[in-house]
Parts: structure tokens; C-alpha cells; sequence
């Protein structure tokens, strides 16, 4: 064998052994690890209600990926930044290394209460319906200003915010308080409720009385 030739082999050969050396711990520690676990099922945990960082840290363990939707959605049951459904659904089977889709509560909706003074009692029932509102007549009570059972005010009062399907109260107008200081006296600015016999009880003294005068 040519002497050059076997000193040009004993050099190379350090270097093609560390070559292959590299190649088998490459091999073993990525290669064989990803092409085993793409083939191995996992089953989807429950991410619901966590938070985002939460949820990543449970997906993680499972070795699948969080992928969280950008457009986030209203939830009357779930607090801002929960999660309040995942794709696949939990208990479902996907290969590791896979992503679950998960969809990010905004908080509830919240709805304004409308302005009810002086509506009518259906009116005001019909506007808070339509707003996916729920209604109870808290209270009645006098007023020289609202017509009988005509809405004097709400709770919560027009302009606050709150959750679909939130209660408002309402307090309903008995109209105007009618006092009567004597038989005889009648106030024209004060409405009475209608009495024919007291009507007629009182024509028939004014009728008298000037039977008298003459």
C-alpha cells in the first residue's frame, strides 16, 4: 500500500468517525423522537374555562399546540378571557404534536337601559323584551306628573349597562293622590275619581241653596 495513501487514511479517519457520531446523535435524539410521536394519539384535554396561559400550559404537557382564534366572542357565562370552546372537543383523539383550537370569551354583552319614564306599562315591557331584557314591577306609587300606570322610573336607571337577560325593575305611576277637604269642595285642577252619587249629592245642595237665596 502506498504510504501516502495510508497517511491520507489514518488523517480522515478521526473525521469521518466524529461525522458519523454526529449523524447517530442527530438520528437518535430528533429524527426517531419525531417520526415515533407524529404516529402516537393523545387525548384532548379540557381547556374550557382557563385562561389562555393556563390552557398553553395544559397543552404542553399533552405535547400539542394551543392555537388560540383571533376573533373573540361575547359569553354571558364565561369572564373576559376564558375559554369557552376548544376544536377539537375534549376527549377527542389527535397525534401529538398536533394544534386545538381555542375560541376567547370578550365578557358578557351588555346592554343599555333604555329610557322607560312615561311609557306605558306594555310599551315599556315590549322595549325591554325586544332588548332581551327581563322586567318586574318593583312598585307603585303617586305622581302629579306621570299618568297612571305609566312608568315613573326604572332600576337600574336609563343609561347603565348590563348583562342579556339582566332585571329591571319598574315603578309604575298611581296617578295624582286625591284629597277631599269637604263635600262641597271641588278644586278644578285637581282630577277626582269619577262618584255619580257624590256628584249628584252635591248638584242637589247647589241646586238647594239657590232655591233658598230666591
Amino acid at each position: 500500500m502506498n504510504i501516502k495513501k495510508v497517511k491520507a487514511f489514518l488523517l480522515s479517519t478521526p473525521l469521518m468517525l466524529s461525522i458519523l457520531l454526529i449523524t447517530a446523535i442527530i438520528v437518535a435524539k430528533i429524527i426517531m423522537p419525531l417520526a415515533v410521536g407524529r404516529g402516537r394519539e393523545v387525548i384532548v384535554p379540557s381547556l374550557i374555562g382557563y385562561d389562555v396561559q393556563k390552557a398553553q400550559k395544559i397543552c404542553t404537557k399533552s405535547r400539542i399546540h394551543l392555537d388560540i382564534v383571533p376573533s373573540y366572542e361575547y359569553s354571558n357565562d364565561f369572564d373576559k378571557g376564558k375559554i369557552i370552546r376548544q376544536r377539537p372537543r375534549p376527549e377527542n383523539k389527535i397525534k401529538q404534536d398536533g394544534s386545538v383550537k381555542a375560541f376567547v370569551s370578550k365578557g358578557p354583552r351588555l346592554i343599555e337601559i333604555p329610557y322607560l319614564t312615561n311609557k306605558s306599562i306594555p310599551e315599556a315591557i315590549d322595549i325591554l323584551l325586544d332588548l332581551n331584557l327581563q322586567y318586574a314591577l318593583n312598585d307603585s306609587t303617586y305622581s302629579d306628573q306621570i299618568p297612571k300606570n305609566y312608568v315613573i322610573t326604572s332600576v337600574p336607571p336609563s343609561g347603565n349597562r348590563v348583562k342579556l337577560k339582566s332585571n329591571v325593575k319598574l315603578t309604575i305611576s298611581r296617578g295624582r293622590k286625591v284629597v277631599i277637604d269637604s263635600l262641597l269642595y271641588k278644586d278644578n285642577k285637581t282630577e277626582y275619581p269619577e262618584n255619580k252619587q257624590m256628584d249628584s249629592l252635591i248638584n242637589s245642595l247647589q241646586k238647594t241653596g239657590k232655591q233658598e237665596r230666591h
